[in-house]
């Protein structure tokens, strides 16, 4: 019952977003960069969202834990990894822009 309640919780708090949430415009054009940009934005505000949730159910792991040490600890890696993860993403945004200067993009 209780592995039930905490991915139940998150959708019922993150559900409302999604639908209210404008959808990117990925444009009409048949310029190849552009799309790619595009899907590439997209791209972006997926990792923005997964990034937000990882945090947030970190958060609820340390809130939860009550002392317990196994619960802490998978709390901090929780957050280690988002951390990790964050920066490699904005390192890979920051490679994609660098490549598009070098090519004259």
């Amino acid at each position: 019952m209780r592995k039930i309640i905490l991915p139940a919780a998150v959708l019922f708090l993150v559900l409302p977003f999604c639908v209210l949430a404008d959808p990117p415009d990925l444009g009409t054009t048949d310029d190849v960069i552009d799309v790619i940009e595009n899907i590439r934005n997209f791209l972006y505000a997926i990792f923005g969202i997964c990034v937000t949730i990882c945090f947030i159910i970190a958060g609820f792991y340390f809130i939860t834990a009550g002392g317990d040490p196994d619960k802490i600890k998978t709390a901090k890696s929780m957050v280690k990894y988002g951390i990790i993860g964050t920066a490699m993403g904005v390192v890979a945004g920051g490679m994609a822009e660098l490549i598009g200067a070098f090519l004259g993009a």
